[in-house]
């Protein structure tokens, strides 16, 4: 077993040693500083939890396409989790930006077969906890509470696993 300290109640997490998760997707808008860096902070705590994730701020380079970058993570890593803050939603549903594109990508994905639970909405940032409209039947985990390092990231984890799970069936 894998002792960690968390940084919610002092208390000690223990991670059973498991098989790694193939990587992850991760979507999200970049609209503050704060955001940008707990995105990158969640992706750190996933790897804690044998979750790789592929992420813009580690994984894409000065001089590689931005594009292709969506393209290949939305379609090529089989589980992606959706940071619906409130700009991510704004800007999903009038298909702007790269959030526009990744999801115009994700729904042409699930109108070809790929299933829906592999996508998975992630609120935060985001009062009205208004997810995009392609999402909006989706059960969601709220991460938009400061202990969002204990239950909610538990079962963000159990639900990477159980969809990876799922695929594999």
């Amino acid at each position: 077993y894998l002792f960690q300290k968390t940084p919610w109640r002092g208390f000690v997490e223990i991670v059973a040693p498991e098989n790694k998760v193939s990587s992850i997707f991760i979507s999200y808008s970049w609209h503050s500083k704060e955001h940008i860096e707990w995105v990158k902070q969640l992706s750190q705590e996933l790897s804690k939890h044998k979750i790789d994730t592929v992420l813009d701020q580690k994984d894409l380079f000065p001089g590689e396409e931005t594009t292709l970058f969506m393209e290949e993570g939305t379609t090529k890593q089989p589980v992606c989790i959706a940071i619906c803050s409130t700009l991510y939603t704004e800007k999903a549903n009038n298909r702007k930006r790269g959030v526009g594109y990744e999801i115009s990508i994700l729904t042409n994905e699930i109108l070809e077969g790929r299933k829906r639970f592999t996508i998975i909405p992630i609120i935060r940032d985001n009062p009205t906890k208004k997810k995009p409209t392609c999402f909006a039947s989706a059960l969601h985990i709220d991460m938009d509470i400061s202990e969002w390092r204990a239950e909610p990231l538990s079962q963000l984890v159990s639900s990477i696993k159980r969809a990876t799970q799922r695929i594999l069936e």
